[in-house]
This record gives C-alpha cells, structure tokens and sequence, in this order.
C-alpha cells in the first residue's frame, strides 16, 4: 500500500473511530456502529467500503450480515496509538 492511502484512509475521525471500534474485538455490523457513532447506516458503509478498498478491513457476509475484521491487526493498533501519543 502506498503511505498516501493509508493516512488519507486516516485522516477522517469516522474512519479511525470504525477502526477503534473494529479493534476492541467485539463484532458490530453497520447498525451497530452506526448507533454507537451516531451516523446513518448509509455513511457507515461508504467509510466502510474505503476501508477495505485500501486493504484495512476485510467484509466477509454470512446470511444477511456483514462480518467486519481489521487486517493487520497489530499494525493498525500500533499506528493509531503513535498517532494518539503525538
């Protein structure tokens, strides 16, 4: 990945929020993370599909829901706490 992708992907708080929310291990879906970060369902998914179009999350579908998980877990995890400590 080129280092321009990954900080534009970073660079909008909905963004890091999905990914912090990803990170804490608990499974949401889009109506979940829709309601913990107070945005339509609509706006989930668009940041949802830039985040697996720069190779940061892959979605998976099992029946109807949608299946998030981070790639690169640790990388990620660490990048944000670097960026939080700056």
């Amino acid at each position: 990945m080129q280092p321009w992708k990954l900080f534009k992907a970073l660079a909008c708080e909905s963004r890091i929020k999905i990914l912090e929310k990803l990170l804490s291990g608990n499974q949401l879906c889009v109506t979940d993370l829709s309601k913990v970060l107070g945005k339509e369902k609509s706006t989930i998914s668009r940041h949802l599909r830039y985040l697996k179009r720069v190779g940061l999350i892959e979605i998976s579908k099992k029946d109807k829901i949608l299946c998030l998980k981070v790639k690169k877990k640790d990388k990620i995890k660490k990048l944000l706490e670097l960026a939080k400590r700056w």
